[in-house]
């Protein structure tokens, strides 16, 4: 599964099984929200040229300051943008790429991907067998069926686990680090951070008879212009820490 399906589909998916019924009929509504926010950050090409290094490269530290600060904020949309520097620390800063250093090579390593051939997977492939491929993330994850995977996503969850795999090899055969497993610890970590972060989220709106009035109102929306202005906020703010 892609890294698209994660901003969107599953992160619709995790917040709805966090809200319950706890925020009534308007709990659909505000999942909505949260992941059409989610995914403007790889949409809205303003707050990507504006803000890039932050929104898809942040360190812990930066992406944690900026998904409190849009809970304070308790909008819905702003909230599920902040979840996208979280989630994106699992599959770009947690993999070892770093947007001054090692941001471009990101971007290499998924268009040397998406260029793969069938000679390149066969090469890989008799350097280092299938089988061989299979046992050694078997003993990492046992339960797992190998047999389903295309040889593309078997070697990408082999280029994942720094362990096993070398950085030469990802620049030899590209590596798309955005690819969703769910039975990896590294997904598995990305989906209890965004719905612990989503509970606190939803304590502070039903805390908030306000910000629960609009909820329930339906009064929020999605607003590019409101990404711009808390970025702004909130960068300049984790600056003057």
């Amino acid at each position: 599964m892609a890294q698209y399906d994660v901003h969107y589909d599953l992160t619709k998916q995790w917040v709805l099984e966090v809200i319950g019924n706890r925020l009534g009929s308007a709990g659909a509504y505000v999942a909505e929200l949260i992941a059409r926010g989610n995914l403007s950050v790889d949409t809205f090409s303003l707050l990507t040229l504006t803000f890039y290094p932050f929104l898809h490269f942040a360190g812990w530290r930066t992406a944690r300051w900026l998904v409190e600060r849009a809970i304070c904020w308790g909008h819905p949309y702003v909230f599920g943008a902040t979840l996208h520097q979280i989630q994106d620390w699992f599959t770009h800063r947690g993999e070892g790429y770093r947007f001054i250093i090692d941001g471009i090579a990101h971007y290499r390593h998924y268009l040397q991907y998406r260029l793969r051939t069938h000679w390149l997977l066969a090469k890989f492939y008799s350097d280092r067998p299938r089988s061989e491929v299979k046992a050694l993330l078997a003993a990492l994850y046992p339960n797992v069926a190998f047999d389903s995977f295309t040889d593309s996503e078997l070697l990408d969850l082999y280029l994942r686990e720094g362990h096993l795999a070398t950085w030469e090899e990802r620049e030899r055969y590209g590596y798309f680090s955005d690819r969703y497993y769910d039975h990896t610890r590294r997904d598995q970590a990305m989906k209890r951070w965004t719905q612990y972060l989503t509970r606190q989220f939803v304590e502070r709106v039903l805390r908030d008879t306000g910000c629960m009035a609009k909820v329930l109102r339906c009064e929020y929306r999605p607003s590019p212009a409101l990404l711009v202005s808390f970025y702004a906020t909130a960068l300049l703010g984790l600056l003057t820490l």
